[in-house]
Order: C-alpha cells, then structure tokens, then sequence
C-alpha cells in the first residue's frame, strides 16, 4: 500500500452508491436533538447525551442549529480543502463554494438523510463528521461516515477520535449494525479508523485527486456496530 504524506488532512469522500439527494428515500429518521432521550436499537430506553472533554463538546445538530452555525463550518472546510484534504474540492476554493456545499448538507438534514455532529470549542465549531443514514429500503441496516473534518488549529487533541466515537454512539440509537466510509491512504484519519477498529476492504489507486490535482489513493473501511474489536481483530 503506498501511504501518503502525514501532512494531508482526513479524507471523508462519499463511499459509492450514495442515494440520490433530491429527496427523502428510505431508512430516514427524524431529525433529533442532542439532549433528548431516545430509545436505542433495543429500546432500552438509552439517554442521547453530549460527548465531553475538557476543551470541547461533541453535539448533534438540528438543520435549523447548524444554519446557525454555517460561518464557522464554512472555516472548517475551507481551512481542510486549502490544508490539501481530498473531500471533493480543488483549488481554487473560497467560502461561496463551502457554504453551497454546507447548504446542501443542512436540507439532507432536514429532510432526516443525513446527521451534522460538530465538535464545540468554547461555543465555536472546530471539528465536523456526517453520518448518511438515508439508504436504500435493502440497506436500512448500515449508514456511512463521511466528511471527518477537523480545523488545522485544533488537530491533535482527540477532537477526530471523539466525533468518530459520537458517529459510533448514534448509529447504534439508530440500528445501523454497519458502517462504511473511505480516506486517503498514510492519512492521519487512515491511522486514526485502523486504531478505532475499522476493518480495511482495499485500496483503489488514484481513486480521486487532492485539491492540487495529484493523484489520490484510497482505502475502504467497515464497521459491524454488533463485533467487539479487540488487539488481534474483530470478535464476536
């Protein structure tokens, strides 16, 4: 596998077979604020809570909360883009083109297809995940994981790791026994999926660009929410 330099930011390009965004399809759920108590897979009844640290807060956000919030997740993705993350965006990229696509991102959410978790420090947006959950009617038991985005200046304090781990809490609220998502291969979400427990599929070559315009090679991952992983692999 050849890596890529440690310098490139997380990758979160859509997995294949992304539903189409026009309207709602099957397997939406209703959006749901962070705070609220919702009964998980089981119905166990399992309290929604906030995932903390003692620099920042994990949040879900409602469509209307993250209109709110679309200036500074324009930051966070203009700093990636221009840091060299391959998420779908060459250079030139400017705030017009971040908020299109943040535009875009808060009606799926609104219509319930997808999930905007955001990680806070002091009230300001630092990091961002999505987890797509509006699936085809054969494939309501998975969801994906896309666009993991930390800004520049926050990186290196467990904000990544903690978003992936709050991506991990509401698919199983929600049934997801599956998770699937992608990343530039050496990048520092690469490591970051293999020490959470993400079990690679393979490697595409040159599978997308970096916003520069070279080449980017790309490993898929999976999650079964139902195995356990332990030091030697996945367990039942």
């Amino acid at each position: 596998m050849t890596s890529r330099s440690p310098r490139r930011p997380s990758k979160g390009n859509r997995p294949p077979h992304h539903p189409g965004d026009d309207e709602p399809v099957a397997g939406a759920i209703e959006p749901v604020r962070a705070d609220e108590t919702h009964d998980g897979p089981e119905g166990s009844g399992t309290a929604r809570v906030e995932v903390c640290n003692p620099e920042f807060d994990v949040v879900l956000l409602s469509a209307e909360e993250a209109r709110a919030k679309v200036s500074e997740l324009c930051a966070i993705l203009v700093d990636c883009v221009n840091g060299g993350a391959s998420v779908n965006f060459m250079l030139p990229f400017g705030e017009d083109e971040a908020r299109a696509f943040w535009d875009r991102v808060i009606e799926d959410v609104a219509r319930g297809n997808r999930m905007l978790i955001v990680a806070r420090e002091d009230g300001v947006a630092v990091g961002t995940v999505q987890l797509v959950v509006g699936m085809p009617p054969n494939q309501m038991h998975r969801a994906e994981v896309s666009k993991l985005l930390v800004r520049s200046d926050a990186r290196g304090h467990g904000v990544g790791e903690a978003l992936m781990r709050r991506c991990d809490i509401e698919a199983a609220l929600h049934g997801r026994t599956l998770l699937t998502l992608d990343t530039a291969v050496g990048s520092p979400a690469d490591r970051l999926y293999r020490r959470l427990g993400w079990q690679e599929v393979g490697t595409i070559p040159g599978y997308a660009l970096f916003p520069e315009g070279e080449p980017c090679d790309t490993v898929f991952f999976w999650k079964r929410m139902d195995i356990a992983h332990d030091e030697d692999g996945p367990q039942r």
